[in-house]
């Protein structure tokens, strides 16, 4: 998060794309920070694994780091210029998590463990709010950040299409194309 924080210091006045990986919550499923913990551990049905508790601190923790990146764009004066996409490349692991009502979990290819989240911020372009039930895949991001940046065709042929339409309010995406 720091090193994501002094990048966006050091792009004032230029346009930047900024992609910002996270170690939480991946295995291996611990905390440094006691206190949460304890909250978690608190929380957990009688018999419940302790790693489900070590698991809530990591989300906890990881929900602070995206506040801390966040707040910094806003101080920065770049809140109504920047798109802000959050997701994730996999469903929980069934080990600590509960990805109910999907059906497993990572590891497996059922919707528990491909079917991810995907938050977008965009203020004046995407409106607060908007809930959208299209399938989509990652390969749909290289080709809606080429987009939102102005990038040209290259004729080259990739499977994505731009999220774009969605996100201004298209049902769907046009065409036909099978999600692998």
């Amino acid at each position: 998060t720091d090193r994501a924080l002094a990048f966006l210091l050091g792009q004032r006045g230029r346009p930047f794309f900024l992609v910002w990986s996270h170690y939480y919550v991946h295995d291996p499923v611990r905390t440094r920070a006691r206190w949460l913990l304890e909250k978690y551990r608190s929380k957990l049905p009688a018999g419940a694994d302790e790693v489900r508790a070590a698991y809530g601190a990591m989300v906890e923790t990881l929900d602070h780091e995206v506040g801390r990146l966040l707040r910094e764009v806003e101080a920065l004066g770049l809140w109504e210029d920047t798109l802000v996409l959050f997701t994730s490349d996999n469903g929980g692991h069934s080990g600590y998590t509960a990805n109910g009502p999907l059906r497993g979990g990572k590891w497996n290819l059922y919707e528990g463990g491909i079917r991810v989240p995907l938050l977008v911020r965009w203020p004046g372009r995407v409106p607060a709010g908007r809930v959208c039930a299209e399938p989509v895949t990652g390969c749909d991001l290289f080709a809606t950040f080429r987009e939102v940046a102005g990038g040209k065709e290259d004729g080259v042929v990739r499977d994505g299409r731009s999220l774009r339409p969605l996100w201004q309010g298209a049902p769907r995406l046009p065409g036909e194309r099978p999600l692998v």
